[in-house]
């Protein structure tokens, strides 16, 4: 029986070591990556629907360039680069109808605190306002 353990020692260290490598560190990664793309679905969330009531509230005159200003002051107050944000906006023939801001984010795929980012994926959503059917023009 003395021999049989004397030929194992040292196994369990190995299969630590390979638990550590293996599923401990991808897992804890993930971890720490989805705080990371939680904020930025929010970001867009907030950019898109803010965009669409900023179209709604200055239709018919509305101006891309201060929807533009108003998305990037917003990534960066929710802590998001303006670069990654992209904001885009539908057609608005006329009273009554609907805007949509669609709002596409720029999501790290791993993403490690105090290092930095790898990868990278798109996250699109987009919200809808109605423009006011009694307003005047």
């Amino acid at each position: 029986m003395t021999r049989m353990r004397a030929q194992c020692f040292g196994f369990v260290s190995v299969e630590l070591s390979a638990c550590i490598a293996l599923l401990l560190l991808p897992v804890a990664m993930l971890v720490v990556s989805v705080p990371s793309w939680s904020s930025r679905e929010h970001a867009a969330t907030v950019i898109a629907r803010e965009a669409a009531r900023l179209t709604s509230d200055r239709w018919p005159a509305v101006d891309d360039v201060e929807v533009d200003e108003m998305a990037s002051e917003l990534a960066t107050n929710l802590g998001v680069d303006p670069g990654d944000v992209v904001v885009q906006l539908s057609e608005i023939a006329d009273r009554g109808q609907r805007v949509r801001a669609t709002v596409t984010i720029r999501m790290p795929a791993l993403h490690i605190p105090g290092v930095g980012s790898i990868g990278q994926w798109h996250w699109t959503t987009s919200s809808a306002v109605l423009v006011d059917p009694y307003r005047s023009r």
